[in-house]
């Protein structure tokens, strides 16, 4: 049985309480760097779990304004890209060079242009393999890169799968399983300069939007879906099962071959939970504040976390400790709500001058 709505339309704060946690995740692992004796190795997967949400969002989007108008205004989708994306990455090229320009360095790595220039032009990822290429105070943003790239292509194949009315359930499966197949690639890529090795390693790394695009896709065709994905308990356990392998990964601990494969299939799960809207309890912990508000400033935390690290810290590193991790984290939530306020959210009523996009906030 198919159907034509998938997800409750609207704003939907539990959403954006994975992106808290995503965030979180990712700034922990980058600041207790700076903290002897303490790691997050899981933290990484943090960007994973965001490439799910966002395949997911995107991809509900595009097959929502089919089913509405029967064809997807391609122009429209990458104007609300570029209006979304565009205005904070400007702001924190910016930001990242006044950085450079005050500890004398791009974090010891290549001149800081040479990094705006690849992180500017959504190529970063393409040169991660390359030890000739270190983007220093941008390094992070490899995944700003994998989801444009991703972007460019992922609304032709939606359009014209849809035009040629092809089974969603079908097409959701087939991107499923090519998710999981490329999941384990980035454990066997070699780090060395080459354009097939970072293509293999962005493949790997993109996983998540497979995954992501392909719930999408499920819950837009499969009531069946939509019913197993509604249940709690399989929630609850899915991310039981992702919360564990982030937190215990260690040196003895390393990524297995299968340890993508099972985070991005327990965050679709999750997402699927929440997206439905069912107002189950763990729903409704999800829309907890401050989890929601964090999630919304999310976009900014991630740009600019990294260089505002290297600011407090130093280069080389002449403070370390739990202290300076509060203070460069308090700095980095203060620059994320000023962009928001400032740069993003008026940015974001320019896209919704048009059909209103709730769901498109990354």
């Amino acid at each position: 049985m198919t159907g034509q709505g998938s997800v409750s339309s609207g704003y939907q704060p539990e959403l954006d309480a994975v992106r808290a946690v995503a965030i979180g995740a990712v700034m922990l692992f980058h600041s207790v760097e700076y903290v002897p004796r303490f790691q997050l190795f899981g933290g990484p997967f943090g960007v994973d779990l965001f490439f799910v949400l966002s395949g997911f969002l995107i991809t509900t989007l595009l097959v929502r304004e089919w089913n509405r108008s029967g064809r997807i205004d391609l122009k429209q989708f990458f104007k609300r890209r570029g209006l979304r994306l565009l205005p904070a990455l400007v702001l924190a090229l910016l930001l990242g060079g006044a950085v450079a320009a005050y500890i004398g360095s791009n974090a010891g790595r290549d001149p800081y242009p040479k990094a705006a220039l690849l992180a500017g032009t959504y190529v970063a990822n393409l040169f991660q393999t390359s030890p000739e290429y270190q983007l220093g105070l941008l390094t992070h943003t490899w995944s700003l890169a994998i989801e444009a790239q991703y972007y460019l292509v992922w609304p032709f194949v939606v359009a014209a799968a849809l035009n040629r009315n092809v089974d969603k359930r079908r097409l959701a499966f087939g991107l499923a399983v090519l998710g999981l197949v490329v999941s384990p690639l980035s454990l066997f890529v070699p780090k060395t300069d080459g354009i097939v090795q970072s293509l293999l390693w962005t493949g790997a790394k993109g996983s998540g939007l497979l995954m992501g695009s392909a719930l999408a896709l499920g819950l837009a065709g499969s009531h069946r879906l939509r019913g197993l994905l509604g249940r709690t308990p399989l929630a609850v356990v899915g991310a039981v099962i992702a919360t564990a392998i982030v937190v215990t990964l260690s040196p003895t601990r390393p990524v297995r071959w299968w340890t993508l494969a099972v985070l991005v299939v327990c965050f679709a799960i999750v997402i699927g939970h929440l997206s439905i809207g069912n107002g189950s309890l763990f729903a409704r912990v999800a829309r907890t504040q401050p989890l929601p508000a964090i999630g919304l400033i999310s976009y900014g935390l991630y740009l600019y976390h990294l260089p505002l690290n290297h600011l407090v810290h130093g280069f080389p590193r002449s403070r370390v400790g739990w202290l300076s991790v509060a203070v460069a984290t308090a700095l980095t939530f203060t620059v994320a709500i000023a962009s928001y306020l400032i740069v993003e959210r008026p940015a974001l009523r320019r896209k919704r001058r048009g059909p209103v996009r709730a769901a498109e906030r990354r």
